[in-house]
């Protein structure tokens, strides 16, 4: 990479801290591999108007088209101190529109991606993307003309323009050993199901958690993606979940009951390996030791969700709020609606002491008590 370049992303690094370290320091220690590498990444953010229209999966296989791979995702909101750190050097943003911005941004989940193609990546991505302005015609190509944009706010994705704003706007969302080296792309269909934010209105309770479940698992592989066992609980519940189309409630209830039952022995297996995975990291910073805890113990909560929501154990006394903040910071964030529809699967469809005129709602394993309707 060419000393002019290098020094553009040094000067767009200037006064920035990542876990405790000047951005600035990480990238004086970067070799010339290492900025090839960094040549190879962007970063695609696929915004909360195209994950609210269902737009993710199609978003991922366009830029698999353009030769961007997912290597690692994340789903959540974005803070509007996140917008601001990302977007504070941008001067294409009036400064008297700032607050819609962020309030387009922040307006429900988002899906950050980080991708590997070939060197030139996000300068490719950026010009791919079609023009910001409203008043130029974009190219029939474009994804922006391929995904629309409901107003010059709402545009369906954000890419950073070049390389520097690619290094310090990847760097709020992922951990710079992941950036600086990162993994494997990611198995087939990891991104596309977390990019999906079932469960759809009118989904009934059984698939509607078992939507949620197969983010979840999603979730899990992207974290554990050498993991067969972990593997072989996501396959069997993408299966499951096909199993549930076009069933009536009875019948949905019966294939959940079965899948539970089946599930069991791979999820103790998950869960069992993700909790031996679990140790103190050693780290330059507190702040990077932070972050690389959350990335074990974020494993382990997701594995204890999925036991939950299949009603493995009775869940009670706070309608679901730890388990629903647990699955937002770790990719699978639930809107109020949807919370409403497992919430109620964790209180009674699948609540192993539920009652109906004395029969069990959900007759998994021994019955605990504590639940009558």
């Amino acid at each position: 990479m060419a000393d002019s370049g290098w020094e553009a992303i040094l000067d767009r690094a200037r006064g920035e801290v990542r876990d405790g370290i000047a951005l600035s320091e990480l990238l004086d220690a970067c070799d010339e591999d290492d900025r090839q590498a960094l040549s190879r990444l962007s970063l695609v953010v696929l915004r909360p108007d195209a994950l609210a229209a269902g737009q993710g999966p199609a978003l991922i296989d366009h830029l698999a088209g353009l030769g961007a791979k997912p290597v690692a995702v994340r789903v959540l909101e974005l803070t509007p101190a996140l917008v601001d750190a990302a977007y504070h050097r941008q001067p294409k943003i009036p400064r008297d529109h700032v607050w819609i911005h962020t309030a387009a941004l922040g307006a429900g989940a988002a899906a950050a991606l980080l991708v590997a193609g070939e060197p030139g990546l996000t300068e490719r991505l950026y010009a791919s993307k079609g023009p910001s302005s409203t008043l130029r015609a974009a190219p029939p190509e474009s994804v922006r003309s391929v995904f629309g944009r409901s107003s010059a706010t709402h545009a369906v994705v954000h890419i950073p323009e070049d390389l520097a704003a690619f290094v310090a706007e990847a760097t709020l969302l992922f951990p710079w050993e992941i950036v600086r080296s990162p993994p494997d792309p990611l198995p087939k269909g990891i991104a596309t199901d977390l990019a999906t934010l079932e469960p759809l209105p009118g989904r009934l309770v059984f698939q509607g958690v078992l939507k949620v479940k197969r983010r979840v698992a999603a979730a899990l592989a992207a974290r554990r993606p050498d993991s067969d066992a972990v593997r072989a609980l996501r396959e069997r519940t993408v299966a499951a979940d096909a199993a549930l189309d076009g069933l009536d409630f009875l019948p949905q209830r019966e294939r959940m009951l079965a899948f539970a039952t089946e599930e069991r022995p791979l999820l103790e297996a998950v869960i069992a390996e993700c909790e031996a995975a679990l140790s103190a990291p050693v780290a330059p910073t507190r702040g990077a030791a932070w972050r690389a805890l959350t990335v074990g113990t974020g494993a382990v909560e997701l594995a204890y969700a999925a036991w939950f929501l299949t009603g493995h154990e009775a869940w009670g006394g706070d309608g679901g709020e730890r388990l629903f903040a647990a699955l937002a910071a770790n990719d699978v964030p639930l809107s109020e609606r949807q919370r409403t529809l497992v919430a109620a699967g964790l209180a009674h469809d699948l609540h192993p002491g539920a009652r109906y005129d004395g029969e069990r709602a959900w007759p998994l394993d021994e019955d605990p008590g504590g639940s009558f309707g």
